[in-house]
């Protein structure tokens, strides 16, 4: 009986969800992990979907002046910018 009642509660729960969310480039995010790993720690996942963001931004953000694309886009032609190699 007691094999039993481990089977039928093992089988009846439910996966792992974890869910991040947040704000990026004016917008925000919303990320759902159904069946997550327990090994996945959401804050630390969390803080390094961030920090991609954030790098993302820099080098791609139309808004900031200082951003990789902006000092492109502000160069002079033939004027060479060096850029992050991703």
């Amino acid at each position: 009986m007691a094999l039993f009642a481990f089977v039928l509660l093992v089988g009846c729960s439910q996966p792992r969800l974890v869910e991040l969310r947040g704000q990026t480039m004016g917008t925000t995010y919303s990320i759902k992990l159904p069946g997550a790993p327990d090994a996945i720690e959401p804050q630390a996942l969390k803080a390094e979907l961030d920090t991609l963001l954030v790098n993302i931004n820099k080098q791609m953000s139309t808004y900031d002046p200082e951003s990789d694309l902006s000092r492109i886009n502000q160069s002079a032609a033939g004027e060479w910018v060096t850029v992050p190699a991703a």
